[in-house]
């Protein structure tokens, strides 16, 4: 168990081939299959619409609808974790409950990634006794939602303290934003969005913003190794841009 002081959320995602016709009752089936663990259940929208993007110039970017149905997130006793299940998806999440800066437990990658893959293996046992044969996923998501705060007893933060590739010389700056897209597997099977902007948390009304959205392609057959192996990669890409783009000896490094 590590800590960490800036990473608010992690979701793991796959996609299902085609949106599923899931009523409340099979919703309400699945979260029987995990009470025990997430014995919470909340009714929330459904996300948004999936884009497998942005496109490269020329291209148009895949996306994908809103289903129909509202989203079944099923809560865990310690409210760390979600399970969330839609027409179209299937997530499990880890929240921060602390404040922005303060220090929060993280199990880290490894052991995420574990209980996510066990749980996607529950997931494809509970499909096939319902709806028979096995789910067919075509996308895999992993998203890191970070916040560091920049207030201090002294004073805001400069941007150039936290930040390794901007030097403002001492000017204040009130709303600042970059981002960019990495290909982690040629020629364009796996990328990582990255943003970071100026903004506020709930608790925080000063902080920096950094945001990474890695998404993976799986072709038919494609293995539950294969979308581990997907995970790995967006994972090791968002630490190697975190790591070089940002003061971690400020910030903190987190797994």
């Amino acid at each position: 168990m590590t800590t960490t002081r800036a990473l608010q959320e992690v979701i793991y995602v796959v996609h299902f081939a085609s949106s599923l016709p899931l009523t409340m009752m099979d919703m309400i089936d699945w979260s029987q299959t995990v009470a025990e663990d997430f014995p919470v259940l909340q009714q929330v929208p459904a996300w948004g619409p999936f884009q497998y993007g942005p496109a490269p110039e020329g291209m148009m970017p895949m996306i994908f609808g809103t289903p129909p149905l509202p989203r079944l997130m099923a809560v865990s006793l310690d409210q760390r974790r979600t399970l969330n299940l839609q027409a179209d998806r299937f997530a499990c999440t880890w929240r921060r409950l602390e404040p922005t800066g303060e220090p929060t437990p993280y199990p880290g990658f490894e052991a995420i990634l574990s209980d996510v893959l066990q749980m996607q293996h529950r997931f494809r046992s509970w499909w096939s006794a319902r709806f028979g044969g096995d789910p067919i996923f075509t996308f895999v998501e992993l998203n890191y939602t970070n916040a560091f705060s920049m207030v201090t007893p002294e004073g805001n933060r400069r941007l150039s303290e936290v930040m390794t590739f901007v030097v403002p010389k001492g000017r204040q700056i009130s709303h600042f934003g970059v981002g960019w897209m990495e290909t982690v597997e040629p020629p364009d099977q796996a990328r990582v969005q990255c943003g970071i902007t100026m903004g506020q948390t709930p608790d925080c009304a000063y902080a920096l913003m950094f945001n990474f959205a890695g998404a993976g392609i799986l072709t038919a057959g494609s293995t539950p190794d294969r979308v581990e192996a997907l995970y790995r990669l967006i994972h090791e890409r968002t630490t190697e841009i975190f790591s070089t783009s940002l003061n971690t000896g400020v910030i903190g490094a987190d797994e």
